[in-house]
């Protein structure tokens, strides 16, 4: 059993999700579990998880994070912190041993649920808080409250959710500066940029790409990025999401020669290149993989040839075995043909129930697999429609593309390409705006 799974049984057995049982666990076994595994165990409990957003940073995550600041120590008098979701504090360990040496640490802490807030403070009364520091509770929602000061240091994770409620997000959406997005995160990111000259913050790995979060990402390049760090899905214990971190300079204005150090725990590599390299200005994406290959392919291609459509309306109460239409599905594209599957070939009867119809019976319309690392292409038949499994391409300014063109889709080449171009991620691999901008041609045809 891991873990993972034991903890998970102690929350159970000992029905800790009622915050006054988890509260008296805390003070009965705190010698015997100590900080780490009873905040652990604080996180699973929290049964506010779903409507907070709130998931454990695993600690060495933090303790990663953390090492990434600067030093500091004894050259600064007072050092303001800002932990802008904290949680059950899970960083603050981290935070203590990096700046013992600090003459004044101080420390807000701010948590939008009461009783994280609650729990947090019998946590931390079992530690022997250093002397130079103090910590500052704020029970508040942190996109709302008013500071009334700057901080040396923002660093944290915010919640991952996307704002339903339309005047919550109103309030929110107040002098940001990406409103195409509802992800909170995004609106963290911001507000952390205003009062952080440092801000760490462990993000969805979809920043480095999702088309709504483009002006996100411009954001944070107007900035010295002094490392990210790629965790894909070992960010957080049990949950299937990948993510990264990353830590700029406020105080710095992004400068195409500035070294970022770009961790990645799922290569167990790291490098340092140069900014501008990874955040090129004339691609839509970030390439924190990017490297001489990546650059002899890209050199070689007319990029930004098609337009990207998906029709996520089809699904299997809307099909059948038969019918009078095929609903092409991402298993059925081969290199350049149609492959037939007893069993999973689907049908409808009538097309004009799904806008994706108006692609049918067009001319120069492609049909390529939307989630793989094995992409292929092939002409969409006649008679045919595609389910949301499937991407179809259509051509920019008349671009003819040929059969030759199609094929270079399924060569090796293009598929070690696309990997680089998709960050080696292994959830967000949607053919969408950004990603079909890499779709080109060859030049010399």
């Amino acid at each position: 059993m891991s873990e993972y799974q034991i903890l998970k049984e102690i929350v159970i057995k000992n029905n800790l999700s009622n915050n006054g049982n988890l509260l008296s666990y805390i003070k009965s076994n705190i010698k015997e579990l100590g900080y780490y595994k009873l905040s652990r165990i604080s996180e699973l409990a929290n049964s506010n998880k779903t409507s907070t957003a709130a998931y454990y940073t695993d600690q060495e995550i933090c303790e990663h994070m953390v090492s990434k600041l600067p030093e500091f120590n004894s050259g600064k008098k007072v050092l303001n912190v800002l932990e802008p979701s904290v949680g059950v504090g899970n960083f603050l360990p981290a935070l203590f041993k990096k700046y013992y040496s600090c003459q004044k640490v101080n420390i807000d802490v701010i948590d939008i649920d009461p009783e994280s807030i609650k729990v947090l403070k019998e946590l931390i009364s079992s530690l022997d808080l250093p002397e130079n520091v103090s910590i500052n509770f704020i029970n508040d929602d942190f996109l709302l409250h008013n500071f009334n000061k700057k901080y040396d240091i923002v660093i944290g994770n915010p919640p991952y959710q996307k704002i339903r409620d339309k005047d919550l997000l109103e309030k929110y959406s107040f002098e940001l500066v990406n409103t195409s997005t509802r992800n909170i995160f995004s609106f963290f990111i911001e507000k952390a940029i205003k009062l952080g000259g440092y801000v760490s913050l462990i993000i969805p790995k979809s920043t480095i790409y999702t088309p709504e979060l483009e002006k996100t990402r411009k954001l944070i390049e107007k900035f010295e990025v002094n490392n990210i760090t790629d965790y894909g899905e070992h960010g957080f214990k049990g949950v299937k999401i990948e993510t990264i971190s990353f830590l700029i300079n406020t105080n710095r204005p992004s400068l195409t020669s500035n070294d970022v150090s770009i961790d990645s725990l799922i290569l167990k590599t790291t490098s340092i290149k140069k900014q501008g390299y990874v955040f090129p200005k004339n691609l839509p994406s970030w390439i924190l993989y990017r490297d001489k290959f990546f650059d002899s392919v890209i050199n070689t291609l007319t990029l930004d040839v098609f337009n990207v459509v998906r029709d996520r309306q089809i699904t299997k109460k809307h099909t059948r075995k038969t019918g009078k239409v095929r609903v092409l599905k991402s298993r059925n594209i081969g290199n350049c043909k149609i492959i037939d599957i007893p069993g999973y070939d689907s049908f409808v009867d009538d097309p004009t129930l799904f806008v994706i119809s108006k692609f049918m019976n067009k001319p120069n319309i492609f049909a390529v697999p939307n989630l793989t690392y094995y992409p292929r292409a092939c002409l969409l038949p006649k008679n045919v429609i595609a389910d949301g499994s499937v991407a179809l391409l259509t051509t920019k300014n008349k671009a003819k593309i040929t059969r030759k063109d199609l094929e270079y889709f399924s060569s090796e080449e293009f598929t070690k390409f696309y990997r680089i171009v998709k960050n080696f991620g292994t959830r967000s691999l949607n053919v969408d705006k950004s990603a079909v901008y890499f779709w080109g041609v060859k030049k010399s045809r």
